[in-house]
C-alpha cells in the first residue's frame, strides 16, 4: 500500500469515526440542556424530543455498529454534567425515556419482518440494561415474559445489575412495590431457566441490602436442591455463584442464617454425592463441572468457616479415590454417625424438622 492510499484509508476512517449516529435526532439541543445548572420546562419537551426521536431511529436502523452507537449516545446522555440539575434532569430522562421505549416496542411490533422485529426488541432490551433506571423497571419485568431467550437474557440482566442494585438500597421503602415486583419476576424466572440467568439473579441478591433478597436467593437454591435430589440437574457450574451468594449472605442476615447455612451445605452436599453416585455413569463434561464447583468452594470458602486452610478435596479428586472422597464429603459435612465440621460450625441439622446429622441423600439414578 502506498502513502496516498494510506492517507486516503485513514481519512475515511476518520470521517466515519466521526458521523453522525442519528439521521434526524438534535443532538446539540440535549447537550445544551445537560449543561445548564437549572433546568425549565421548555427543557423537559428537548430531552422529550431527543429521547422520541433517537428511540424511533434505533427501532428501524438495520446495521449492527450503528444500533450499538445509537445505544451509547442514548446512555451518553442520560445524566447532566451539572450536579445542581443533576436529580431533575434524570426524573426527567427517565419519564421521557418510559414513555418513549414503550413506544418503541409498539413500533418494533410492527415492523415488516420477523427479523427486524427481534433486531428491533432484543436492542430496546439491551438499551434498559445499559440504562439500569429502577423507573423503566417495570417494562423490563414485562420482557421477562417474552418466548424468545435472548431478549429473556437482557430483560433479566437490566434487573440485576450494580447500579440498579444500589438505586434499590436508596430507594428503600419509597420504590417498594416496583421492588417486591422485581423480587417477585426475578424469583419465577429463575427457578427454571439457564445457568446464566441463575448467576445473575444470585449476584443480584447479595448486593441488596433487603430481607426479600435472602426469600430470593432460598427460592434459587430450593430450585436447585430438588433438582439434584432427582437426579435431574443440569449445567453444574451455576452452583458456583449459587453457594458463594449463599455463604456471603451469611453475615447480612441474621434472620434467614439459619435456612441460607442449612441450604449451603445441603446444596453442596448434594455436589459431592452427584460425583460420587455418577463416577461411573456421567459424562466426563459432567464430572468436569461437579469438580470444578468442589474444587471452587474449597478454595474460596471452607476455610472462612472452619478456619482451616486446606486442598484435600482437590487432591482426593485427582487421584480419583471415591472412599477417600465419602469420608471427606462426611467430616466436612456430617454423616448418619456425626455431624461435620462445616454444619458444627454453621448450626445446621439436616431433614424436614432440621434433627439430623446427616444431609438428606440424592435420589439412585
Amino acid at each position: 500500500m502506498n502513502k496516498k492510499s494510506a492517507i486516503l484509508i485513514a481519512i475515511l476512517i476518520l470521517i466515519f469515526a466521526f458521523s453522525p449516529v442519528f439521521a434526524s435526532v438534535n443532538i446539540r439541543e440535549i447537550e445544551r440542556v445537560r449543561k445548564k445548572a437549572v433546568l425549565d420546562g421548555s427543557d423537559s419537551a428537548v430531552v422529550e424530543q431527543f429521547l422520541a426521536d433517537a428511540i424511533a431511529e434505533l427501532v428501524n436502523m438495520r446495521d449492527y455498529s450503528s444500533i450499538s452507537r445509537a445505544r451509547e449516545m442514548i446512555v451518553a446522555n442520560e445524566k447532566s454534567t451539572q450536579q445542581s440539575a443533576r436529580q431533575q434532569y434524570e426524573q426527567i430522562f427517565t419519564k421521557a425515556a418510559h414513555k418513549a421505549i414503550k413506544s418503541g416496542f409498539i413500533e418494533a411490533s410492527q415492523l415488516d419482518t420477523p427479523q427486524r422485529q427481534f433486531l428491533a426488541e432484543l436492542n430496546l432490551v439491551i438499551l434498559l440494561a445499559e440504562l439500569q433506571d429502577l423507573g423503566l423497571a417495570d417494562i423490563s419485568i414485562e420482557k421477562l415474559q417474552s418466548t424468545n431467550s435472548a431478549v429473556r437474557y437482557w430483560a433479566v440482566k437490566s434487573l440485576t445489575g450494580a447500579e440498579l442494585a444500589q438505586q434499590i438500597n436508596d430507594a428503600g421503602s419509597s420504590s417498594k412495590n416496583t421492588i417486591g415486583n422485581i423480587i417477585k419476576s426475578l424469583k419465577d424466572v429463575a427457578q427454571n431457566t439457564d445457568p446464566s440467568i441463575i448467576a445473575m439473579v444470585a449476584d443480584f441478591s447479595v448486593n441488596i441490602n433487603l430481607p426479600e433478597s435472602e426469600d430470593l436467593l432460598l427460592a434459587i437454591a430450593g430450585s436447585r436442591i430438588k433438582k439434584y435430589a432427582a437426579s435431574n440437574v443440569e449445567d453444574e457450574l451455576v452452583d458456583i455463584p449459587l453457594l458463594k451468594a449463599l455463604y456471603q449472605k451469611l453475615g447480612s442476615a441474621p434472620a434467614q442464617r439459619k435456612q441460607l447455612a442449612k441450604e449451603f451445605c445441603q446444596l453442596y452436599s448434594y455436589v459431592f454425592q452427584r460425583y460420587i453416585s455418577g463416577f461411573d455413569t456421567l459424562s466426563d463434561s459432567q464430572k468436569a463441572n461437579l469438580t470444578s464447583v468442589l474444587v471452587e468452594i474449597e478454595d474460596k470458602i471452607i476455610d472462612k468457616i472452619t478456619g482451616i486452610k486446606q486442598s484435600k478435596i482437590k487432591r482426593l479428586l485427582i487421584s480419583k479415590d471415591i472412599q477417600g472422597l465419602q469420608a471427606e464429603h462426611d467430616r466436612l459435612l456430617g454423616s448418619d454417625l456425626s455431624a461435620g465440621a462445616i454444619s458444627t460450625k454453621l448450626n445446621v441439622k439436616y431433614g424436614s424438622e432440621n434433627s439430623s446429622t446427616a444431609p438428606e441423600k440424592i435420589k439412585a439414578e
